[in-house]
């Protein structure tokens, strides 16, 4: 069940991407390319990744959609989310763990490359 909602979760995300560039009212895909061309554009990008067989991550997705209502205000701001397994070489380069069962984040600011962590 936690791996029909986090395989549809990406569906989606993927569905999305191809329509628009990124969306400000909701969570875009977070690949390789993605978050280049967020950055590229001088965005401040909030990035989760989360293993797929974590409950908690399912629920901190809601968590998420609240803070795109928090910052809707706010043109430079987006969220961006990918489950972990997905990317090896990109998850490598942010220092995500695919196997911890807690959510990973991290926030780009205004286009720069290195984020600031929490997990």
């Amino acid at each position: 069940r936690v791996l029909f909602r986090s395989v549809g979760l990406v569906a989606f995300l993927l569905i999305v991407s191809y329509v628009t560039a990124y969306t400000r009212s909701g969570i875009n895909p977070l690949t390789s390319e993605s978050l280049e061309e967020y950055l590229k554009q001088n965005l401040t990008v909030v990035a989760m990744w989360s293993n797929k067989d974590c409950l908690n991550c399912d629920l901190e997705v809601y968590t998420m959609y609240k803070m795109v209502y928090t910052f809707s205000d706010y043109d430079n701001i987006i969220f961006a989310a990918s489950n972990c397994g997905v990317d090896e070489a990109f998850e490598n380069k942010y220092q995500i763990v695919s196997r911890l069962e807690t959510p990973q984040y991290r926030v780009f600011i205004r286009g720069y490359e290195i984020s600031i962590a929490k997990n």
